[in-house]
């Protein structure tokens, strides 16, 4: 699957990360309203990944600030401006009601997500999550390979609740 040309710095990004994955669903909701009822929704489970993760990650030389906080916020509280910080990382580029892209960087790995937003003209507009992952040394492999079946399905769930 691929997604449309978003931004220059931003295709080109994805063009050169090592691993791209990209999950896609639908939504009525505008991107911050989709965003925030994905951040906000942290199931017992996924705290005990995020619990697990605290331990594994060390064992792989990654930084971990550990377990990521329930966001409580509004939509309009979700930071947009280039450089912000929230729990997940960076705010690295966003276009209103668009997409919206946040960078989490180690020296093992780099990790871009970018959500997306497509409207259409049905009532539902198409959403992708897109993650790129830069991998810079044998450890940020590794842990790679240990999350990312653990990953694909945190994402498909936080896309569900996007809807």
């Amino acid at each position: 699957m691929s997604i449309p040309r978003i931004d220059p710095e931003i295709d080109s990004c994805i063009a050169a990360a090592d691993h791209v994955d990209i999950h896609s669903g639908t939504t009525t909701r505008p991107l911050r309203s989709a965003l925030a009822a994905m951040i906000s929704w942290q199931p017992w489970w996924l705290k005990g990944l995020y619990v697990l993760r605290t331990f594994l990650a060390p064992l792989f030389g990654i930084r971990i600030v550990g377990i990521p906080p329930t966001w409580h916020g509004s939509p309009d509280e979700i930071p947009f401006q280039p450089g912000e910080r929230i729990f997940i990382g960076t705010v690295w580029k966003c276009a209103e009601d668009r997409w919206w892209s946040v960078e989490a960087d180690d020296r093992h790995l780099r990790v871009v997500l970018l959500l997306l937003r497509l409207p259409g003209e049905r009532t539902e507009t198409d959403i992708h999550l897109v993650t790129a992952v830069f991998l810079n040394t044998w450890r940020g492999r590794l842990y790679h390979r240990v999350i990312l079946p653990f990953h694909r399905r945190i994402v498909r769930a936080m896309l569900s609740r996007a809807a």
